[in-house]
């Protein structure tokens, strides 16, 4: 039997099993995999936008964009943490995972453990990058932040006019002072970035 088998691999042309040739073959297959394995991007997004509003622009926004990009982009994944709370419904297709919020009760008892098992959850996921949709800072330290700027409506009107608490202008800048790269919805939205934070100008990009 063993004759038979050396036979129907030289005849194959495959390396037999076991021997230098197909351990090299092995080791370039797993290096191959595993290449491929990294160069997946996994992205991390709260829904805290989707706790404040069921409809509206920065909804419609990451909503759209997210069906959009993930049917074009192969090697990435979306991963959302989804708030009980949520008032609108986030973005559908292939590659987009949520992570629901865990409600242990009662909460006043059980809530921090609620936490423990969320934070557990997300990053047994393996993200490499955090997007909050509203300001949100990173849940835990060594991700990589990417925040999307929309306009600067409390800094240009007088407080709260937006509905936004008076420490919201302090939350905002710190998220975008503390990313790792910045995105604006516009050339004026740059401007303001540049006027009311001390965010670097070489970690913003404009898409519009």
């Amino acid at each position: 039997a063993l004759s038979i088998s050396r036979a129907k691999t030289e005849r194959s042309g495959a390396k037999p099993r076991g021997s230098t040739e197909w351990a090299d073959d092995h080791q370039t297959i797993c290096r191959e995999d595993q290449a491929q394995v990294v160069h997946m991007i996994k992205v991390l997004l709260d829904g805290k936008i989707y706790e404040m509003q069921s409809h509206g622009g920065i909804n419609r926004c990451f909503n759209e964009l997210l069906s959009h990009l993930i049917q074009q982009e192969t090697d990435f994944e979306v991963v959302f943490y989804w708030p009980r709370m949520a008032l609108g419904t986030g973005p559908n297709g292939r590659g987009i995972t949520f992570v629901r919020e865990c409600n242990l009760r009662p909460g006043r008892i059980l809530g921090r453990f609620s936490k423990r098992i969320d934070m557990a959850r997300l990053r047994a996921v393996r993200p490499q990058i955090f997007h909050s949709t509203y300001y949100n800072h990173p849940y835990w330290d060594g991700l990589k932040q990417v925040v999307t700027v929309h306009d600067f409506i409390d800094e240009n009107t007088f407080d709260t006019m937006s509905g936004n608490n008076l420490d919201f202008r302090n939350v905002k800048r710190r998220a975008i002072e503390q990313a790792d790269a910045i995105i604006a919805v516009s050339h004026a939205t740059k401007a303001d970035i540049l006027k009311y934070t001390n965010a670097s100008a070489d970690r913003i990009t404009v898409i519009y």
